[in-house]
C-alpha cells in the first residue's frame, strides 16, 4: 500500500512541478507586457463557440467562447492572435470591430486584446502548483504517519 502512496505523491509532484513552470512562463509573459508591452489597433477576425460532444446526454456542449484577432506591429508583416473570452464579452465583439492590441515588441506572437489573459492564467497555474505540492506533501506526511504506525 506504501508504493501506491508514493507513486501518487511522485505523481503529484510532477504535475506541481509542470503547472509552477507553466506558471512562471505565463507571469514572464505578463510581466514582459505590462514593463515593454506597445499597443496598436487591430481588428476581430471571428469569434467562435468552442464545443465539445458529451456521449451521456447524446449532444453538443458550449465550454468556451474564443475571439480571433490580427494586427500589425509598427513596421512589421501582420500577425494572428486568438484570446478566451467570458460570455459577456463574446456577446459584445463582433467581427470586423477594431480593438487595441497589447503586444510586445521583442516576440509580437505575445498579445492579447484583454490585458488580464496572462496574469488570469498566471493565477491558475499558481495555484494549481500549491495545490499539487499541498497533496504530496500531505500523502507523504501520511506516509510518514504509517511508518511510525500511529494508525494502528
Amino acid at each position: 500500500m506504501q508504493i501506491v502512496g508514493i507513486l501518487f505523491a511522485v505523481l503529484f509532484t510532477i504535475v506541481g512541478t509542470g503547472a509552477l513552470y507553466l506558471h512562471n512562463a505565463q507571469q514572464q509573459n505578463a510581466n514582459n507586457l505590462d514593463v515593454d508591452g506597445m499597443e496598436v489597433m487591430g481588428i476581430i477576425t471571428d469569434k467562435n463557440v468552442k464545443t465539445r460532444y458529451n456521449s451521456k446526454r447524446r449532444k453538443t456542449e458550449n465550454f468556451g467562447y474564443e475571439v480571433s484577432f490580427s494586427f500589425i506591429p509598427h513596421e512589421q508583416k501582420e500577425r494572428q492572435g486568438k484570446e478566451d473570452v467570458s460570455f459577456e464579452t463574446f456577446k459584445t465583439i463582433k467581427p470586423g470591430q477594431k480593438v487595441p492590441v497589447h503586444y510586445w515588441p521583442e516576440d509580437p506572437d505575445i498579445a492579447t486584446i484583454f490585458n488580464e489573459s496572462y496574469s488570469d492564467g498566471a493565477a491558475f497555474l499558481k495555484w494549481m502548483s500549491w495545490g499539487m505540492f499541498s497533496t504530496s506533501g500531505f500523502i507523504a506526511f501520511l506516509l510518514f504517519l504509517g511508518r511510525l504506525r500511529v494508525f494502528g
